[in-house]
């Protein structure tokens, strides 16, 4: 019995591990949209790269209808390769 009690133990151990590690990857792409969408407020529209003039207008759409589907992580993670990358933000 004491094998099955360490097997039992053992994928226990590692569910939790794996959630856990799932929820800090989560919080972490969380936290970089909540960075990407404020980023993109403070943004003046000349600062858009290849942009237009209604490129701050289109890209806060997509960041925040792609959190209400669940893709946020995919919008920042473009947002800032497409945006923040090429062009920095001027303090």
């Amino acid at each position: 019995m004491r094998g099955q009690e360490m097997l039992g133990f053992g994928i226990g151990a590692a569910f939790f591990v794996c959630w856990g590690l799932a929820i800090l990857v989560g919080i972490f792409f969380f936290v970089v949209w909540i960075l990407m969408l404020i980023d993109c407020i403070k943004r003046k529209e000349n600062e858009f790269p290849e942009g237009g003039e209604n490129a701050k207008t289109i890209w806060l759409i997509v960041l925040i209808a792609t959190w209400a589907v669940g893709f946020s992580w995919l919008a920042a993670i473009l947002y800032y390769f497409m945006v923040v990358r090429k062009m920095p933000r001027s303090s």
